[in-house]
């Protein structure tokens, strides 16, 4: 019975994670055309893109120690909740500023309920579990990666933009309630659950002292960092990219992504089946080394044949890197400091991809989206190449 119940939690959260995944690439393909089509502006999408690590930088610092001292479960569902409101107004403004501060407070909770989903998926699922686990959830958001663009291109040749941005709205509310029958992993309460200056002090010197003792875990971690930073600055740039140069229609640029969520799905297919084979080494090296050969693979597409098998094998190469950096740090940093852990180092990807995805944007209006593309590309493949070298000459280091 208990095993029974066991599994009908972790369905819950996989059918809620996948809802989730499907609500928020309805929402951003909507969003991204709402602001392209009233800009024309590659640079206009890019700073869409920095709300993102800009609302981590402003959470980093204290989100963390209230994740770590307060009921998780509640809190995501707070979130979503809070979420659904934001997102209702976007479509109501016209303003391109008015959309951005929405926007930027959409960011903001996401930013606190990834860290507290993390926290909550790590206490929940037993260590022995959980590369499977991630396994079949990135198989899951890939179903959502698929259905997302279509049910987002189908809502759109019917309804209006706007229209299909209010039914995120909807799929939030729904995935609160399912969080809502989740049960509670509190395992006790932190002792202080004040939030004071002192407090976050004290929090960042026991993450510092943590890294200190444990560097290599820190490093790697670095690199999941480093790797979200490439991906989220070269992305900024896609949808331009695809629309400009390729010069896609709105359906074949939600074809193109529903091909990538397809090369997501085989991927993870592959992953979950063959978990027990893959060493975690093996996932985060190999994944991000072809991940990135698949970028500059896509930024030297001439036609739409060459971007969708571009964009195919990176969907596919990309669930091995995440579920191998995902299961490292879940196994390796301890769940008690886990949500400050993220919040704190979080700080240098949230400086590292505002930083990055500026430069890029900037570049885009002084230079071709190609060429600033590739370039990006290539440092990406420099940067995998580097981890690879980590990962497999120091490979005595590497705990899991």
């Amino acid at each position: 019975m208990v095993l029974t119940l066991k599994k009908t939690y972790i369905l819950l959260l996989l059918l809620g994670l996948g809802i989730s995944n499907i609500g928020a690439w309805i929402y951003l393909i909507a969003l991204n055309l709402k602001i392209f089509n009233q800009t024309q502006s590659a640079l206009s999408i890019a700073i869409l893109y920095i709300l993102s690590p800009v609302a981590m930088l402003v959470v980093s610092f204290w989100a963390g120690s209230l994740i770590d001292r307060l009921n998780t479960r509640k809190m995501m569902i707070f979130l979503d909740c809070f979420r659904a409101i934001c997102i209702l107004f976007i479509p109501t403004t016209n303003s391109l500023i008015g959309i951005y501060i929405l926007s930027f407070l959409v960011q903001l909770s996401n930013a606190i309920f990834t860290t507290a989903s993390t926290v909550y998926i790590t206490k929940l699922i037993p260590v022995n579990e959980r590369q499977k686990f991630n396994s079949l959830k990135i198989l899951i958001q890939s179903c959502g990666a698929i259905l997302g663009p279509i049910v987002a291109g189908v809502l759109l040749l019917f309804i209006s933009t706007n229209q299909t941005i209010y039914f995120n709205t909807c799929i939030l509310l729904f995935s609160a309630s399912i969080i809502y029958f989740l049960p509670n992993v509190q395992i006790s309460q932190t002792e202080n659950t004040d939030l004071s200056f002192k407090v976050i002090k004290k929090d960042f010197l026991t993450i510092v002292m943590y890294s200190k003792k444990n560097h290599f875990i820190f490093i790697i971690y670095c690199f999941f960092l480093g790797m979200t930073i490439f991906m989220t600055a070269i992305d900024s740039i896609e949808t331009a990219f695809s629309k400009s140069v390729i010069d896609l229609t709105d359906a074949e640029y939600g074809f193109l992504l529903s091909i990538f969520g397809t090369g997501i799905l085989l991927g993870s297919l592959i992953n979950t089946l063959f978990a027990k084979y893959f060493s975690l080494s093996f996932l985060i090296g190999i994944g991000t080394l072809t991940t990135s050969i698949g970028y500059i693979s896509y930024y030297s597409s001439f036609n739409f044949s060459h971007v969708l098998i571009s964009m195919l094998f990176i969907g596919f190469c990309l669930p091995f890197s995440q579920t191998g950096f995902i299961t490292f740090y879940q196994n390796n940093i301890p769940t008690s400091i886990l949500g400050r852990f993220q919040s704190i180092v979080g700080v240098v990807e949230a400086i590292g991809i505002i930083i990055f995805t500026l430069t890029i944007g900037y570049l885009s209006t002084l230079f071709s989206l190609r060429l600033v593309g590739i370039i990006g590309s290539f440092l990406f493949f420099l940067f995998s190449l580097f981890l690879f070298y980590i990962i497999y000459f120091k490979k005595k280091n590497f705990p899991y």
